[in-house]
This record gives C-alpha cells, sequence and structure tokens, in this order.
C-alpha cells in the first residue's frame, strides 16, 4: 500500500539530521561528546556528570579537560594537530550527506501528497508544513556549528504532527475515489485507482531506495577517514587519572 511507503519516508525523514550528529553508523563509529566549530577551537562536551572529561577542547595541538591544559608530548601535539584538522575537513562533506537525505525524504513524501492527496485545502497546508520544516532544517544544517542543534526530538515531533495529519487526508481520498467508483459500478475506475497506488508505491520506493543507495556509499566513502580519527584518538600517549584512554571516537573493533 501507498501509505506505507510514506511511513518509510517519514521515517527517513526523522533519522536524518542525526547524520551529522553523534554516531556514524554506517562506520559502526560512535563518541559520547557533541562536537562545536568554533574559528579558533574544537569543543566536544557531554552531559554526563558521572564522567571525566566533561569538555574537551583542541587548539592548534594544545589540549584543554574540563578547563585545565594538559601537558603534551610532541608527538601527541602533532596528532591532535592532524585530529583538528581532519574534523574540520569532514564536517561541511557529513553536512551535505544530512541535507541530501532531508531533500530525499522530503521529495518523497511530497510525491505522495501531490499525486494522491488531492487538492483540498487540507492538503495544501500541509504541503505548506512540509515545505517550512525543509527548509528549516535545511538551513539549520547549512549553518550549524555544533551537534547540539540535533540532538532535541523536535525534529520527530514536526514530522509526526505532518504524518498523523497526512495518513488519514490521503486514505480518505482513497478511500473515497475507491467508493465512489464501486457505487457506480465503474470497474474500470476501480482498477485504475488501484493501479495508480500501486504504480506510485513502487515509483517512490524505487526512487527512495535509488537515491539512498547513492547516499550510503557517500557515506561509507568517509569510513577511512572517521577510522584514521579513531586512529590517531587511540595512539595518544596521554592517559586520564585513572589511565584511562581519552576516547574521542570509539570503534566497534577497538
Amino acid at each position: 500500500m501507498i501509505l506505507r511507503t510514506l511511513f518509510l519516508a517519514a521515517a527517513l525523514l526523522a533519522a536524518t539530521p542525526l547524520a551529522y550528529g553523534r554516531t556514524f553508523d554506517n562506520c559502526d563509529a560512535e563518541s559520547d561528546f557533541d562536537l562545536t566549530l568554533h574559528p579558533n577551537r574544537l569543543e566536544l562536551t557531554r552531559e554526563d556528570g558521572d564522567d571525566y572529561p566533561l569538555r574537551v577542547e583542541l587548539v592548534d595541538g594544545r589540549l584543554w579537560l574540563d578547563n585545565r591544559e594538559q601537558r603534551l608530548t610532541p608527538q601527541d601535539r602533532a596528532r591532535l594537530l592532524r585530529f583538528e584538522a581532519e574534523v574540520r575537513a569532514l564536517a561541511p562533506q557529513v553536512r551535505d550527506i544530512a541535507i541530501q537525505g532531508v531533500g530525499i525524504a522530503v521529495d518523497a513524501i511530497g510525491i505522495v501528497i501531490a499525486e494522491l492527496g488531492g487538492d483540498g485545502s487540507k492538503m495544501d497546508e500541509l504541503r505548506r508544513d512540509l515545505d517550512r520544516l525543509a527548509r528549516q532544517w535545511t538551513q539549520r544544517m547549512s549553518t550549524t556549528q555544533t551537534t547540539r542543534n540535533w540532538r532535541t526530538d523536535e525534529h520527530e515531533k514536526a514530522i509526526g504532527k505532518i504524518v498523523a495529519q497526512m495518513v488519514p487526508a490521503i486514505a480518505g481520498e482513497l478511500a473515497s475515489s475507491a467508493v465512489r467508483a464501486a457505487l457506480s459500478g465503474d470497474e474500470k475506475k476501480l482498477a485504475e485507482i488501484e493501479a495508480r497506488a500501486k504504480r506510485m508505491e513502487h515509483e517512490i520506493e524505487a526512487r527512495i531506495e535509488r537515491r539512498a543507495d547513492r547516499l550510503e556509499v557517500a557515506a561509507k566513502a568517509l569510513c577511512p577517514r572517521i577510522e584514521e580519527l579513531d586512529r590517531i584518538d587511540n595512539a595518544l600517549a596521554l592517559r586520564l587519572p585513572d589511565r584511562r584512554r581519552l576516547n574521542l571516537i570509539e570503534m566497534d573493533n577497538d
């Protein structure tokens, strides 16, 4: 049923901003820290009050943990310089992947609305809401310098509200057309409605799958660079007071 495709697109749209956030699922990598890019430093923070450090700052190969500068070997300073440079180089590419992901999902939902949602004022309102939401997210992703902006559930609530209104409206439009065709005995019209729904489902699923596959390839292409960040992190001679590594990034194979 075409509504299943709508839910698929909605799920993709709700999840997309996380691509720029805390977890790189395609690379089996994650971080406990949120990242903020400042012109002169990188700042990584986390909220768990039981962990140390809660705040990490990197400035030209120098390192602060919870506002205290650390004594580093020359080798560690060189490693951190590489880490900073690679993070800054990666950030715009990860952001672009996230923006493309929003575009895929919004386009899919927009096709459903346009083709099956009818021309009523309610659907016009939903189209405007979807367009506004897409603009807001794209603007946020294009300009934000911190992953903290994407840690709220604001986007899930927003898309959930639109889908909650969209599903019954589209279902009602399809049902109404089908009932009219059935009551009039117009079997040809009824078959056309069913065929149209099936065509739309296949078309949208194919379009989502093709573009999502390309996006996944682009995301996976970044994995070696994310793995390099992990290697730099693991190579640091610096140890925390309890002898643990700093672990800014963790890979599943660590």
